[in-house]
C-alpha cells in the first residue's frame, strides 16, 4: 500500500473493559489520563476498578481524570474505592481529580458526608475526554 494512501496511526489508545454492570474507559495515556465508569460501581468491580487506578499511579500522565459522570449507582464498596484510590494519589503526587456524577449518585456522597473528601472539578473543555470510535465488523 502507498504510505501517503495509509490512514494516519491514532495518538491514543482507548480501552474498554466491562466488569458486569459497569463498563470502564481509559486513555490516553499522555499528559492526561482519562477513566470514564458508566453503570454501576460495587463489589461486583470496585477491585478491579481500583487495580486500574493502581496501574496509572506513577504513570507518565501528569493527571487523572476519574470520570464519574456515567455511574448510576455506587455501593459502599465502591464509595471506599473511591476514597482510598483518592488517599493514595494524595501521596502521590495529588493527580487525581473527578468529575461529579449523577444528581442520584452525587446525592449519596452527600449523605454519606464524603463529598468534600473527593476531589471534584467541574466539567470544562480543556478536560474533555476523547470519544471513542466504533469501527464496522467484518
Amino acid at each position: 500500500m502507498n504510505d501517503a494512501l495509509a490512514s494516519p496511526e491514532p495518538e491514543f489508545d482507548l480501552r474498554v473493559v466491562e466488569y458486569g454492570p459497569l463498563k470502564v474507559s481509559i486513555g490516553p495515556q499522555h499528559e492526561t489520563c482519562y477513566v470514564e465508569l458508566e453503570g454501576e460501581l460495587d463489589l461486583s468491580n470496585a477491585h478491579a476498578v481500583d487495580k486500574v487506578l493502581k496501574g496509572l499511579d506513577g504513570g507518565s500522565a501528569e493527571r487523572v481524570i476519574l470520570d464519574l459522570s456515567g455511574l448510576r449507582f455506587v455501593d459502599s464498596t465502591g464509595l471506599v474505592m473511591l476514597l482510598r484510590a483518592t488517599n493514595r494519589a494524595r501521596a502521590n503526587g495529588d493527580r487525581l481529580r473527578m468529575l461529579r456524577p449523577s444528581q442520584t449518585v452525587q446525592r449519596l456522597f452527600v449523605l454519606c458526608q464524603v463529598d468534600g473528601a473527593l476531589p471534584f472539578v467541574d466539567t470544562d473543555t480543556s478536560l474533555s475526554a476523547p470519544q471513542a470510535t466504533q469501527t464496522p465488523g467484518p
